[in-house]
């Protein structure tokens, strides 16, 4: 009987389970097997049969254990015929194995054994992963009998669930982005042994959907064999015997594979052609006349020996190499109107290869090419200077330095890569490394970059993005390289003796402005009234360990946009913000705050947003970076920097995005045209919506519409989080944010938008992208005007049925074997519009549609209908409502942030935790029932479809 199965009658099989699980556990294994302590809590062992394991506890982990299951095979390891089984096979145990059916789509387990799994193909390897609480020994035990079906040929290879997946396969294939990635995997399959049997775009659907299936038992037959399989378990593991001797008795009764492995030497078949050289006429298909940019492609082969014989050495010497040249390169770049771009990284596609890539416009070629080149011909010459030299080897030690050995991230990738590249453990030790890097000396890492920069790149290939024929040849191409002079060093800047302090006039600033503090309430926060009317929102706090736990976070906002100016400057005053981010403040230009901000904690600097019906600034930093961050925030709000050249390289460098976004451009139109229809008239465009909207904008009114709206402090709230001492920041925050100018003007407050589709549903409506696509995006929207804020009762209950609906939508895929890659279940709350929507969002095949419109229809109406299974639903309350509820996340510095903000925003309660935990207690499967009959009626839908044509849906 499915292990699926088993736990639908929980109470009948549990038991024995159990039963099964203490006697594996228990029982002694005296078969032969190599097994290496590392240390008191890290085992490294081989069967012999030829499977490894390696099981490292790290007490207190978060009480957390990963487990992988690792094959040494992948898309390198495939023939001809056998192009995408590796990933194919991947996806199969997901379908079905000897115990398991489905598993991934079967929540109900997942959730009692509060899991989380995956897999993932390489170019040398292919990984099954399970995620789960150490004291779930069920969950364990589970992600062993998986792994051991995998392991031992029980993958099941029934034609349905092969034919079931080739669909939601090749969705996989669109969704990201294949016909980006097509040029690359050419090349690459052109000048090495990679990417056998590699298909065009064209004939790459006619493919998948029609490979035989020997092929892929055929893969699996060959490489998943216990010689060239590894599993790892990591986490905080309480018996370290038991738990090795279950790893033992399950996997010793593998059978031996004794016949020969047959491995393609990729690295010496590469290094022994000829120098290769090819050329890609892409012509993309575009509605709109675009700028297009060639990309030239050069490999220069990494022929040289491992510095000391170590990978890792060899790594890190590359990976400073890499920094430091790519540092030099981009010095070129920190103008305007720069017509290329390029950078020197290692190939991933084409093994053992330094790439060096040059972007750039046709007519610029030789020009982009020979200052690329030059500049590395400086360096092979001059080498690194000390200074650069010793900043870049501090930044490596205090990466390994900061490199957490009790993460279990760390100790996979250790193990996995101990066990696919062979690399000895001592090479992988961070002691080993720092000290390394401690010892090398400028000479040192001098001579290996001229090493690794002697050669002209052997390997060329040139994307050509037009029709027509490509002006240069081969030999032109290498001429231009060759003979390319040495560049000399220039790094004076116009503005190098001007900083970001001396932007601000003192005069402007007054030691001690006058404030007025109103109170501190029962949740920790201090309001405080500025000289300009800035309303100054203070939470000093120790956040809860989080990603922002040791920063502090500004966020600064009022209620005015784009909604307060007249619509025919809509594209003006929407745009305002990234224009003046992209020009910058006071004299500095974008990439004078780049060089002087890169080495803070606020790299990127602060981001000013305008929105339909809001604008404000927002960013965090640490704590030693106060008066700098200040400093910005003032001269973003009151000095933004007006230039006409930086204005003219924003439209052209927006219209770069836009190309590179080939792929997404449709998807992003898609949602644009519904996020306009019915949740804001005013919504920011994005894809061609974006790129058409940037010609319509006029640099005059962006700039007196970002004044006019960022100088009315009298509606400006800030809101400071973090830990600090509220006394020790007040008299900094306070002189320059009250230092903000105050136009003194109340500002006209825009209409909200009425949702234009709120009434006369079920309505749909067919939207024909601007560029076409292979497949069809489906979004149903059931929305709900609630005319009040939304409570947070009923935001829990949202947050639960979207889970439902999420969870529903992926058994089309597994349990139904639909088209489908990714779905999703959103609710979407508009404090602004207060309505409340549910988005099911999907992209499928165009044969499928049919079935998944009847589909979705099915579960809204079972949703509606019936109650839903108790155990599932306090399963998915466990899972994914107590954790985001709870004190410890709301705690987290960002939670924290949005609380406060919807607060003084919109007016929303908070809550204190008592009463979360009693609200969440309250909810039953009746209020889910009730509020699934609210939502999920006709007259709330609104089905999109996005598809080539206008034809019957």
């Amino acid at each position: 009987m499915m292990l699926t199965k088993i736990f639908r009658v929980q109470t009948k099989y549990l038991a024995s389970m159990m039963i099964c699980f203490w006697m594996i556990t228990h029982l002694s294994y005296s078969q032969n097997q190599s097994t290496t302590y590392l240390d008191e809590n890290t085992r490294y062992g081989q069967l012999t049969n030829g499977f490894q394991y390696y099981i490292k506890n790290i007490p207190n982990s978060d009480a957390k254990i990963s487990t992988s299951l690792i094959v040494k095979a992948g898309d390198n390891n495939q023939t001809k015929e056998q192009y995408e089984m590796a990933h194919f096979l991947e996806h199969m145990p997901f379908q079905r194995t000897k115990n398991f059916e489905s598993i991934i789509s079967n929540t109900e387990l997942l959730n009692l054994l509060e899991m989380g799994l995956n897999g993932v193909t390489g170019a040398k390897h292919t990984e099954y992963s399970f995620n789960f609480p150490s004291h779930n020994k069920l969950a364990s035990d589970t992600s062993l009998l998986f792994f051991k079906d995998i392991a031992s040929g029980e993958i099941r290879f029934n034609k349905k669930d092969i034919d079931g997946e080739r669909g939601a396969f090749y969705e996989e294939h669109l969704f990201r982005g294949a016909g980006k990635t097509y040029n690359l995997l050419k090349i690459a399959s052109t000048f090495s042994n990679t990417y056998k049997g590699l298909k065009k775009p064209s004939e790459y659907r006619d493919y998948i959907y029609n490979f035989k299936i020997i092929n892929l038992k055929d893969f699996y037959k060959e490489w998943y064999r216990p010689d060239l399989m590894a599993l790892t378990v990591v986490g905080h593991i309480k018996n370290l015997d038991q738990l090795e001797n279950q790893i033992q008795t399950r996997f010793n009764g593998l059978i031996k594979n004794k016949s020969k492995i047959h491995l393609t030497d990729i690295k010496q078949d590469y290094f022994d052609r000829a120098p290769q050289f090819m050329l890609i006429n892409n012509s993309i298909n575009q509605t709109h006349q675009l700028e297009t940019y060639t990309s030239f492609h050069f490999y220069i082969r990494d022929t040289q020996e491992k510095y000391e014989n170590s990978i890792i050495k060899d790594e890190l010497l590359e990976n400073m190499m890499y920094d430091l040249i790519n540092k030099s390169l981009h010095k070129s770049l920190l103008a305007y109107h720069i017509s290329y771009n390029f950078n020197i990284q290692p190939s991933i596609d084409i093994p053992y290869t330094h790439l060096i890539k040059v972007k750039t416009e046709e007519k610029d070629s030789k020009q982009s090419i020979q200052k690329a080149f030059s500049i590395l011909n400086r360096i092979f010459e001059s080498g690194f200077t000390k200074d650069e030299f010793e900043n870049s080897k501090e930044k490596y030690i205090n990466r390994l330095k900061k490199k957490d050995s009790t993460n279990t991230f760390y100790w996979l990738h250790k193990f996995k890569r101990h066990f696919v590249e062979d690399i000895d453990f001592n090479d992988l030790s961070l002691k080993v490394n720092t000290s390394f890097l401690k010892e090398l000396t400028l000479e040192e890492f001098n001579t290996f970059v001229r090493r690794n920069l002697q050669k002209q790149p052997e390997d060329i290939a040139v994307i050509n993005p037009s029709k027509d024929k490509f002006p240069f040849s081969e030999a032109q191409i290498r001429r231009w390289v060759q003979e390319s002079p040495t560049d000399s060093i220039n790094i004076s800047s116009k503005n190098q003796d001007l900083r970001i302090a001396d932007q601000i006039k003192q005069e402007d600033l007054l030691p001690q402005p006058e404030y007025q503090y109103e109170d501190l309430n029962d949740f920790g926060t201090e309001k405080i009234i500025l000289k300009n009317g800035i309303k100054l929102i203070i939470k000093a706090y120790q956040p809860e360990k989080g990603r922002y736990q040791d920063d502090i976070m500004l966020h600064g906002f009022s209620p005015n946009g784009v909604s307060s100016f007249s619509e025919e400057n809509f594209h003006s005053v929407i745009f305002a913000s990234d224009i003046v981010r992209h020009s910058g403040i006071g004299k500095l230009d974008k990439f004078d705050l780049k060089k002087q901000l890169k080495e803070t904690s606020i790299p990127y600097g602060f981001i000013p947003y305008i929105s339909a019906h809001e604008s404000g600034i927002k960013g965090n930093f640490k704590l030693k970076d106060l008066k700098l961050a200040l400093q910005l925030v003032y001269l973003y709000m009151s000095a933004p920097r007006y230039d006409k050249s930086a204005y003219l390289d924003w439209k052209k460098e927006e219209k770069k995005k836009f190309l590179k976004k080939t792929d997404t451009n449709p998807k992003s139109d898609f949602y644009y045209h519904i996020n306009k229809l019915t949740e804001n008239r005013l919504f920011k465009p994005q894809g061609t919506y974006r790129y058409l909207g940037v010609d319509e904008t006029d640099l005059d009114i962006a700039y007196k519409a970002y004044s006019k709206l960022m100088q009315n402090t009298q509606d400006f709230t800030f809101i400071i989080t973090g830990n600090f001492k509220k006394d020790n920041i007040l008299p900094l925050v306070n002189k320059y944010l009250s230092a903000i100018p105050n136009n003194k003007k109340a500002m006209h407050k825009g209409n909200v938008d009425a949702n234009t589709y709120l009434k006369g549903k079920p309505l749909e409506i067919v939207y024909t992208p601007k560029q076409a696509i292979q497949n069809v995006h489906l979004f149903y929207k059931y929305t709900r005007e609630t005319g009040s804020a939304l409570s947070l009762k009923d935001e829990v209950i949202l947050k639960i049925i979207e889970k439902l609906v999420h969870n529903r939508l992926r058994e089309l895929r597994f349990k139904d074997k639909r088209a489908i890659y990714l779905s999703a279940a959103r609710k979407q709350i508009n404090r602004t519009n207060k309505t409340n929507s549910i988005n099911l969002i999907l992209s499928c095949s165009q044969e499928d549609l049919s079935k998944i419109k009847n589909d979705l229809k099915k579960i809204t109406h079972h949703l509606k209908t019936q109650k839903i299974n108790e155990s599932l639903f306090k399963s998915i309350v466990n899972s994914h409502v107590i954790p985001k509820y709870s004190q410890k996340k709301r705690n987290q510095n960002k939670s924290t942030q949005a609380a406060l903000y919807e607060h003084y925003r919109y007016h929303i309660p908070i809550v204190e935790q008592k009463q979360v935990d009693k609200i969440i207690k309250s909810i039953n499967t009746d209020d889910i029932l009730e509020m699934c009959q609210l939502y999920f009626k006709d007259e709330n839908l609104v089905k999109f479809f996005a598809k080539n044509d206008y034809s019957e849906i």
